[in-house]
């Protein structure tokens, strides 16, 4: 690992932080540390915490993007296959195009989920599902993508992380179905609703906060 990290930075990459060629912001985030010591009180005074700790914060996608001599998370290898899928089912051949990123992000997030049980709904976590689901429906409305796509990448995110899950592969077929049920209702809802963000899954009048 050591190496990698040592090895000459590839060319045909943009050039890293602090070089003279950078291209970017002069720092990378890559691990941030916490230190919780203290509760602050309502009047501004702090207490020691009874359980002093550190919370550490560094993520599997900022690794790779490390070994992968990348700059951002987005451009690492299963992102950057997730964000072509979407262009494929959406139409968008550039890939740059934000609103990938945030359709390739939400596959992945909504299918891990519906796989551990969390099925689209006006309560608990699964009203935060249906936003997240209608979230990436409403970017694919905006790149004109006016038909169900969304369950359509599912295969493409099994492809590639399915052996490390397998649950996530088991699961695909349900997967696929929950998704493509949401998506179809989602994008029964007039254009009006999804250009003004209404379709992206205002909660209903009643439902739990």
């Amino acid at each position: 690992m050591l190496g990698d990290l040592l090895r000459p930075w590839p060319a045909h990459r943009r050039r890293p932080p602090g070089s003279p060629e950078q291209d970017g912001d002069r720092y990378i985030e890559i691990w941030n540390n916490v230190f919780m010591q203290f509760d602050m009180q309502p009047d501004g005074s702090v207490k020691p915490l009874p359980a002093p700790c550190v919370d550490t914060g560094m993520g599997l996608e900022r690794l790779a993007a490390i070994l992968q001599h990348v700059h951002s998370n987005y451009e690492i290898d299963i992102f950057a296959k997730l964000i072509a899928a979407a262009g494929r089912e959406t139409g968008i051949a550039d890939l740059a195009t934000p609103s990938l990123k945030v359709i390739a992000d939400h596959i992945r997030a909504t299918s891990f989920t519906v796989a551990d049980g969390v099925i689209p709904s006006n309560e608990g976590r699964g009203y935060v599902q249906r936003r997240i689901i209608r979230r990436a429906i409403r970017h694919g409305y905006k790149l004109g993508r006016k038909t169900p796509f969304f369950h359509k990448l599912v295969p493409d995110l099994v492809a590639l992380m399915g052996e490390a899950y397998p649950n996530l592969k088991a699961s695909e077929k349900r997967v696929m179905e929950v998704l493509k049920a949401e998506e179809s209702a989602s994008t029964r809802r007039s254009p009006t609703a999804w250009r003004s963000g209404r379709g992206a899954g205002r909660r209903p009048e009643g439902a739990a906060r």
